[in-house]
């Protein structure tokens, strides 16, 4: 998201150092343009994406694109487009959110993106079946299998290096160039999720074999260790990606859950909830209680929308642009 607000910016400077003004600079505000919730789910564990935009839901956005429920691998949202991953369709496809357009297509491919990310040249890809790790050059399309030993898992990006969790209790980070690993990390608790911090570390959130809660810690510089492991008292939690409020709407501390209480800093949302999705950039956020997920102003603590559910939250993308 950040990547894709920086390219906007630049246009814009560039379009007022040539002279070309404007008469409305509503035309050119940067809002959120839709929301994609990946959700899981609770009778088959099949994971879709629902697509929310003024004011409309859509469920199964992804079999829009051809992608089906038993399919459907990921999606990520980087400088202005989608990427989304079809296991079984061994494919992945890039998107203009726009229209729903299918930019490229990498498909026909050897392995399956049971899960993908997306890098500056390269586009991981973890074969969960096979236990195979590749690598697709974005400029070509080229696969470079690599030699791997472990249960390949899910990979976030930042700044040349994939961060990819193996098994478990495992993980490596590959430098994106030489695509090889620099360092095999190793923890004690079984992971749950891998995220970036607003400073690019990677922060892990993770399990003991009685299901207490504990969070990791990665340096998002040199992929080293900094925190094995320490207890925590929230079941989930979104890192803010801002350091400051550059547009004015953007929420900028992290969210915790904990025992259906939301929290944010010193803020305590009084509604209860059992999971929840958040847009940062808009500081709205999406919550679930009893079936129904609602729409959420955070900063005037006012329900905005609400649909009935039966998902599971597991990931959010946002498409932020101008009009």
């Amino acid at each position: 998201m950040v990547k894709s607000i920086s390219f906007i910016l630049l246009v814009i400077s560039l379009h007022n150092l040539l002279g070309c003004g404007w008469d409305d600079d509503r035309e050119y505000e940067i809002h959120t343009r839709a929301s994609f919730l990946v959700t899981q789910d609770p009778a088959t564990g099949l994971r879709k994406v629902w697509r929310y935009e003024a004011g409309i839901l859509i469920e199964g956005w992804n079999r829009e694109m051809g992608v089906s429920d038993t399919g459907f691998s990921g999606l990520e949202y980087i400088d202005g487009e989608l990427w989304m991953g079809d296991a079984s369709g061994r494919q992945i496809l890039r998107i203009e959110p726009s229209n729903d357009k299918v930019l490229k297509r990498f498909g026909d491919l050897p392995v399956r993106p049971h899960f993908f990310s997306v890098g500056e040249r390269f586009i991981l890809i973890s074969d969960t079946i096979t236990d195979q790790l590749a690598f697709i050059r974005i400029r070509n399309g080229e696969l470079i299998i690599t030699e791997f030993s472990g249960e390949s898992g899910p990979a976030i990006h930042n700044n040349r290096l994939f961060f990819l969790q193996v098994g478990n209790v495992g993980l490596h980070v590959i430098d994106e160039w030489a695509l090889t690993p620099r360092n095999e990390n190793r923890f004690s608790f079984t992971i749950m999720e891998i995220q970036f911090n607003r400073l690019k570390n990677v922060y892990l959130t993770m399990k003991n074999d009685v299901g207490d809660d504990y969070s990791g810690l990665i340096s998002g510089t040199d992929g080293s260790i900094a925190r094995e492991g320490a207890p925590v008292n929230y079941q989930k939690i979104r890192y803010s990606p801002y350091l400051e409020a550059r547009f004015g709407s953007e929420w900028l501390s992290d969210l915790r859950l904990s025992n259906n209480t939301l929290s944010s800093g010193a803020i305590i949302f009084p509604d209860s909830m059992t999971n929840f999705e958040v847009d940062f950039f808009e500081s709205r956020l999406f919550y679930s209680w009893r079936n129904t997920l609602y729409y959420y102003d955070m900063n005037t603590q006012v329900r905005l929308d609400s649909f009935e559910f039966p998902d599971h939250l597991i990931e959010s993308v946002y498409w932020v642009a101008g009009n």
